[in-house]
């Protein structure tokens, strides 16, 4: 049985990750990790406290997680050790990795503020026609270079939320209509198409009152 979101180890710790993760982002994440179950490799560029992780350690049966940063201390001090059970620590700076031994991922996560074009490059040499590209922090100064660079290569802008943009090649439309159907994201978040002028196709946000008191949200998670 899936573990419920208001039972996992990201929202067991939310104070500690919220800064860093929205409630939203990690249960959109959540909701994609249990929508699609043959996520078998995560890679992730910038880890910080790691919240994705947690949530991949949790909901995915994953066989290899590898995981990037130049700073391992914070998400060494923030998990547990049984997290890292199938996870490769590579504590270097993305441009000094050897990218040719990695494997093929099914979830990227960039969150490398230093360099996101180079690491999207990079990326292509390691993602395969279903993978998904999380782009992080999309709000800083030089990211319409990566989305152009995405956007170039055959990735479509599907979902932008607080902190991400989300990027396939597939279609994600059957995972965003499990999501309106469903109906519990609309219960506590709007979920709407972008316009035309939009960086992405649909955008999910959540009423501030929610980022207020996050404990409103176990009235509409079950």
């Amino acid at each position: 049985m899936t573990i419920n979101f208001l039972k996992t180890f990201y929202y067991k710790n939310y104070s500690v990750f919220k800064e860093t993760r929205t409630f939203l982002d990690a249960y959109i994440i959540y909701k994609y990790l249990n929508f699609e179950p043959n996520i078998k490799n995560f890679l992730e560029i910038g880890c910080f406290k790691g919240a994705i992780l947690s949530l991949v350690v949790e909901v995915s049966n994953t066989q290899q997680n590898i995981l990037i940063d130049p700073v391992m201390s914070r998400i060494k001090k923030t998990l547990p050790k049984d997290m890292f059970a199938n996870t490769t620590l590579i504590e270097n700076k993305s441009d000094n990795v050897n990218w040719n031994t990695f494997p093929k991922f099914d979830l990227i996560n960039l969150d490398n503020q230093s360099t996101p074009s180079n690491d999207i490059k990079n990326c292509f040499k390691i993602a395969h026609e279903n993978s998904l590209i999380l782009l992080n922090q999309w709000w800083r100064e030089g990211m319409n270079k990566s989305r152009k660079i995405l956007k170039t290569n055959g990735w479509t802008p599907w979902l932008k939320l607080d902190q991400c943009e989300w990027y396939s090649k597939k279609t994600l439309m059957p995972f965003i209509n499990d999501l309106i159907n469903t109906g519990e994201i609309t219960n506590f978040a709007r979920i709407y198409k972008g316009s035309e002028d939009d960086d992405c196709l649909w955008r999910i946000s959540a009423p501030q009152a929610l980022y207020d008191n996050v404990r409103l949200i176990e009235n509409y998670i079950k």
